[in-house]
């Protein structure tokens, strides 16, 4: 088992637990905030908002969504003798413009 925790000089901190011999399988990703957290079960698809330690919003994903089109772009650019960025500019300029506009919580 491992775990390490990552701190920007910006304050965000990021942690990642690791078990190779659990006696159960979990593959998770949990982002957490002030305010709440995001949690994406890879295993049964459910991905579930909270704030305020109170569900918000649970719903069932397809298993393969979540990174299906990320893989695909660096598979693609793996085949590219070019140099490139990971994830596209372009997509980045969308997360930029969409954690802008959807970063808050209403009060």
């Amino acid at each position: 088992a491992a775990s390490f925790r990552l701190e920007f000089p910006e304050g965000t901190t990021g942690q990642f637990d690791v078990a190779w011999s659990a006696a159960e399988e979990q593959r998770v990703v949990e982002v957490r905030g002030v305010n709440g957290r995001a949690r994406l079960d890879f295993g049964s698809g459910a991905f579930t908002l909270e704030v305020e330690n109170e569900p918000v919003r649970t719903v069932s994903v397809d298993i393969n969504e979540p990174l299906r089109a990320e893989w695909l772009y660096f598979l693609g650019r793996c085949r590219s003798p070019e140099a490139t960025v990971f994830p596209s500019k372009q997509r980045l300029l969308d997360q930029s413009a969409w954690l802008q506009s959807h970063g808050q919580l209403d009060s």
